[in-house]
């Protein structure tokens, strides 16, 4: 995951998507900063989902992606 913040294509998406949802904190994690740099509008309902995730640093981090998506218009 943490290969997209710096390499992106949009056709990876759904592996962002699915990351959010990834058993491994890090992963979910990581997948709210991916969202965040790029504004994947497509994830705003998954971020939305991980504001209640059981791991702060998922929480800041989804919080942090909704806050730069609303920034750019999402």
């Amino acid at each position: 995951m943490r290969g997209f913040l710096y390499a992106w294509n949009a056709t990876a998406v759904p592996v962002v998507l699915n990351g959010a949802r990834d058993d491994h904190w890090r992963v979910r994690e990581m997948s709210a900063k991916v969202v965040a740099r790029h504004q994947v509008v497509e994830a705003v309902a998954a971020m939305e989902d991980l504001k209640d995730d059981p791991t702060p640093r998922v929480r800041t981090a989804a919080d942090r992606a909704l806050a730069r998506l609303f920034d750019f218009g999402a």
